[in-house]
């Protein structure tokens, strides 16, 4: 007995991976540059990465829920009005 597949049927599985495999490696980005003291610039990242502002906004919450959970309550990621970006704040 053989399965056939249809064009397409896996799309939408290979589709979400293709997503959060770019939403894993930004969020990588985004943490490294944080944690060098670097300015996290919104309009330049949206351009960077070619996403729009919701999907920066989930970025920054997420990084904010991943730092107070696992690694320092103390540290909050704050935006910054004379830079303006986000930054670490201890």
């Amino acid at each position: 007995m053989s399965h056939i597949r249809k064009k397409g049927a896996y799309y939408g599985r290979d589709s979400n991976r293709k997503k959060e495999k770019k939403q894993g490696v930004r969020l990588l980005l985004l943490r490294e540059d944080l944690e060098k003291g670097k300015n996290i610039n919104k309009e330049e990242i949206k351009r960077k990465f070619d996403i729009d502002d919701k999907t920066f906004q989930r970025d920054i919450d997420f990084l904010r829920a991943f730092y107070t959970e696992n690694i320092n309550p103390e540290i909050e990621i704050k935006y910054n009005k004379k830079k303006k970006g986000y930054i670490f704040r201890k």
